[in-house]
């Protein structure tokens, strides 16, 4: 069910597919498969549902602390394909967030529950409909890049928390997509002194919205 990207006596890194929640669901999810396995692994951060990619799996609860660290001074990049052209090549979003999930009508949440957030993107192709941008998380805030894209008036295809559900619904019957566009595309991190570059390629269907080989 897992494509695994990277292994050592500490971690399991996987490439988790969209639809598949990390824990605390009431339909499959990561936890629960590999407890069926009789493994006790431990997801060291979460990814949402609707999201694919690299999630890191401590092996045993005396890693957690460790690679905890470890990731938050990691580089964490992602693939989106985001509503409309944008104009410009590269760019930075810094609206102030809340860190929860919020919804469409006020996507920022609450002015004096508003933290600091950073997301740097480079745009990779575009047609008349779509931007597919790799997107660079500086913070870590909850739903950080389906609300910057909201927020910048780009909303993530297939986001029906942030974006249009109409439009939503209108691109998936037309291109045969039901997910989400975001991916956990790549992972720079530090572990026991040892640098690792994981890559995650991006998912077929990102191909059926915008025209763009996805190799790197």
């Amino acid at each position: 069910m897992f494509e695994k990207l990277f292994e050592n006596d500490q971690c399991l890194i996987i490439n988790k597919p969209h639809g598949v929640s990390v824990h605390n669901a009431e339909d499959k999810n990561v936890i629960d498969f590999f407890k069926e396995k009789g493994l006790n692994y431990t997801p060291v951060h979460r990814i949402d549902k609707e999201t694919s990619g690299i999630l890191i799996l401590a092996k045993d609860t005396k890693y957690i602390d460790k690679l905890s660290i470890a990731l938050k001074s990691s580089k964490k990049t992602y693939l989106t394909i985001c509503r409309a052209q944008l104009k410009e090549e590269s760019g930075i979003w810094n609206f102030p967030i809340t860190n929860k999930a919020e919804g469409s009508k006020k996507v920022d949440g609450i002015k004096k529950d508003r933290v600091n957030a950073i997301s740097s993107w480079v745009l990779l192709a575009k047609n008349p409909y779509f931007s597919l941008l790799e997107v660079t998380i500086e913070t870590g805030r909850t739903h950080q890049i389906r609300k910057h894209c909201a927020l910048a008036r780009h909303a993530i295809i297939g986001d029906n928390r942030y974006g249009d559900k109409a439009f939503n619904k209108k691109i998936s019957k037309l291109y045969a997509v039901s997910r989400m566009a975001l991916h956990a595309h790549k992972l720079s991190i530090i572990i026991d002194g040892n640098p690792l570059n994981i890559l995650c390629e991006a998912p077929t269907e990102f191909n059926k919205l915008v025209e763009y080989n996805y190799g790197h």
